[in-house]
């Protein structure tokens, strides 16, 4: 038994921002890196039979101890659900974000505040209807 992972590159803006309010550039999305603060990629959008995947690379001076940032939720996780369904953000073990992690759900944003050490890798499962995307979120290697 082995793992297929399919790649799906998409040119998506995604909103960040690094630090207090300080805006920073605004991400790039798909395999070009540029220096962004976080990048998103999906590498598969989900539907009824499969569960997607998006990864959510964080630049490393913005995923250090003590820092924060802000990234959009991918429209790959919600496509095909009336815009005002609900979504439902958990830890993929089911337990809630952490403390650091918060969604806001009126704008699709997640917001990273004052990261703990060792907060990456970090799977998150964003669930619409019948289906499911898990996201991780990691330290741009």
């Amino acid at each position: 038994s082995g793992v297929l992972m399919v790649r799906t590159e998409t040119s998506l803006s995604v909103a960040a921002k690094v630090g207090g309010d300080i805006p920073a550039a605004p991400a790039q999305t798909g395999a070009g890196s540029g220096g962004s603060t976080v990048s998103v990629v999906v590498n598969r959008s989900p539907s009824a039979t499969q569960t997607g995947v998006i990864q959510v690379q964080v630049a490393p001076e913005a995923a250090s101890a003590g820092k924060s940032f802000t990234f959009e939720l991918d429209p790959h996780a919600v496509a095909g659900h009336a815009p005002d369904a609900p979504v439902k953000i958990t830890q993929v073990d089911g337990k809630p974000l952490p403390n650091w992690l918060s969604y806001d759900a009126a704008n699709k944003t997640f917001t990273a505040k004052d990261l703990p050490p060792g907060a990456f890798p970090l799977q998150v499962s964003v669930s619409v209807g019948n289906t499911v995307t898990v996201m991780v979120i990691q330290e741009k290697p």
